[in-house]
């Protein structure tokens, strides 16, 4: 049923008119037939025909395409509910679940990250600066990534971003622009950067979901217990990191340490 609402549904008045005019088509059609089974050959033209079943079809046609039109914006809201977090925009945790394999193989990439120091912004700033900041984070995330890429936020400040066929230079790469983190105002005029410690997991064989998400954590406990603003990958052998705090000059109070 959702799937012929999202294709009767009418988009714009163009198509409104369009698929109304092909509604009344097929019942000035069927009332023909009508018309030539019963009364033979002295049934009349098409267009009486038309004309006939247009008096009583047209206004209930219209009703018709109009509820499925209403029905189609309720079921795309309600997906919308299902699926997004509403403070950022991205897919929630219901939805990156779904879209996680049963078993993680060679080709699949798990990355988990979480906002350095979020609860001090919040204590510091306040709650709504908290939320421009996780608002902030989220385009960061959108930005770091592929386009057919969709990142989660999964919890609080923790995010999660499933990747696939992608080479180890391009998962540095990727796991050190999340980490470097984005610039975010706050009241007192200074600029502050925001950086976020990220876990990586890339199973040399076939991993079950369970030991996907374990590794992340572990590699993302490890990234912060380096010092922060930085990446790990587990557990294939940690790779040279970003190590971002020493190679990034920090603006004035940047949130790094």
């Amino acid at each position: 049923m959702e799937r012929f609402v999202r294709m009767v549904a009418p988009t714009s008045a163009a198509t409104f008119v369009l698929e109304l005019g092909i509604v009344l088509f097929i019942c000035g059609l069927l009332n023909h037939i009508r018309d030539i089974i019963m009364n033979g050959p002295d049934h009349g033209t098409y267009w009486n025909n038309l004309g006939d079943a247009a008096f009583t079809a047209l206004p209930m046609c219209t009703i018709a395409l109009l509820l499925i039109a209403h029905l189609n914006k309720l079921q795309s809201s309600l997906h919308r509910q299902a699926t997004r977090d509403d403070l950022t925009g991205l897919r929630n945790r219901r939805w990156f679940m779904g879209h996680c394999p049963a078993e993680f193989g060679p080709k699949d990439v798990l990355l988990f990250c979480d906002i350095d120091h979020f609860k001090r912004i919040n204590d510091t700033y306040g709650h709504h600066i908290g939320d421009e900041c996780l608002q902030a984070f989220a385009q960061h995330l959108i930005d770091a990534l592929p386009d057919d890429v969709f990142p989660a936020r999964i919890g609080g400040e923790e995010f999660g971003i499933l990747l696939h066929d992608i080479t180890e230079s391009q998962i540095k790469q990727i796991g050190a622009r999340i980490a470097s983190g984005v610039m975010l105002d706050v009241p007192d005029n200074q600029g502050k950067r925001v950086t976020a410690s990220v876990g990586i997991t890339q199973p040399t064989g076939l991993m079950s979901l369970k030991e996907a998400f374990s590794f992340a954590d572990q590699a993302l406990y490890m990234a912060k217990k380096a010092g922060r603003a930085d990446f790990r990958i587990f557990p294939t052998a940690p790779s040279a990191s970003s190590n971002l705090t020493q190679q990034m000059p920090s603006p004035q109070g940047a949130l790094t340490a």
